[in-house]
Parts: C-alpha cells; structure tokens; sequence
C-alpha cells in the first residue's frame, strides 16, 4: 500500500506507474487517477509547447513520421476506411466547398447565392431537382467562367454537344423536321 501524494488516499501500488529511477518502491508518488488528471491538465495548458516539440520532432526525421503513419494505416485498413467514411459524412459542406473552389474558384456562398437566385432550379430546364442531388456548376470550358447552376440531364446534354451552339441548333432542326406534331 502506498498514500498518493496529490489525492491522500492510500492504494494498492497497482494503482501507481512504475518508475525505474528516483523512489524508493520503483513507483511513483501519484496515482494512476491523479497522473492522468495532472497530464490533462498541463497539456491544456501548453498546447503551443507541445505542437512546438512535436514540430521539432518532425523536422528532425520527417520520414519517420511520414513511415509510421503509412504502417498504421497499411495495418488498421478498416479502422482508417471508416474513420474517413464517419468524417466526410460529417463534412459534406467542408467537402463541397473544397471541390467548388478547387475546380471552379467559387466559394460555397457563391454557389449558395446561385442556387437561391434560381430558387433552387436548373438554369436551362427550370425544374427544382427532386433526386436531392446538388445542381452542377456549369462553366465554359476554354475560359472557365461559371455559367449558372444545372441538374444533371442538362448538365450532360451540353457536355455531349460540347458546348458548340450549331451542334444543338443541328439538333433542334432535326427535331423539328422529324417530329410527328408541329412545333
């Protein structure tokens, strides 16, 4: 048995770390309770002292860091799958900005914005997308200015014209030529 220097109370020594060096029994002074409550409690108060070290760490053997994060990976396949699965299920408005600004240069207001303008609706078609699905940002592929907001069978209808307004004027003679009714 041994009294616990922060809490007073006396515990088996199970309930103390060991510690090689520098007491008597080979454990130490403080609970494994009120250790742990110690570290938590210096650890939030030096959050900067710690990122620092851990910075240092890294710059001393970045391989090291970058080997031990592949293995645990490589070694926990279906823990990190799912990890990542619960996070970009959580994120899904962090996950569309970054595509937005990535693929486009639009911030998720301004995609926001669009969509409210259109109340929601495709900019050629006008009909709101009922699947749930987002609109997709349509832009001109040479310059990269964003058109306006589409649903998908839109969206794909200009892709396989290739944006080329002959190719669906071509398409509106034909079908006007070939339909059963007058247009």
């Amino acid at each position: 048995m041994k009294k616990c220097t922060t809490c007073k109370i006396e515990k088996p020594l199970t309930e103390f770390n060991i510690q090689r060096k520098g007491t008597p029994d080979g454990h130490t002074y403080k609970c494994k309770p009120c250790a742990a409550a110690y570290t938590r409690e210096w650890s939030l108060r030096n959050k900067e002292r710690i990122k620092e070290s851990a910075r240092r760490r890294y710059l001393l053997n970045p391989e090291s860091k970058k080997m031990s994060a592949r293995n645990y990976r490589e070694s926990n396949k279906e823990k990190v799958k799912a990890a990542h699965q619960r996070w970009a299920a959580n994120n899904q408005r962090k996950i569309h900005a970054g595509i937005l600004r990535r693929l486009y240069g639009l911030s998720i207001e301004a995609y926001e914005s669009m969509f409210r303008a259109q109340n929601g609706c495709c900019k050629i078609c006008e009909r709101q997308n009922l699947d749930g699905k987002r609109l997709f940002v349509d832009h001109d592929h040479n310059t990269g200015t964003v058109r306006g907001l589409l649903c998908h069978h839109c969206n794909a209808g200009i892709g396989h014209f290739f944006d080329d307004p002959f190719l669906f004027q071509a398409a509106i003679k034909y079908l006007t030529e070939n339909s059963k009714e007058p247009v």
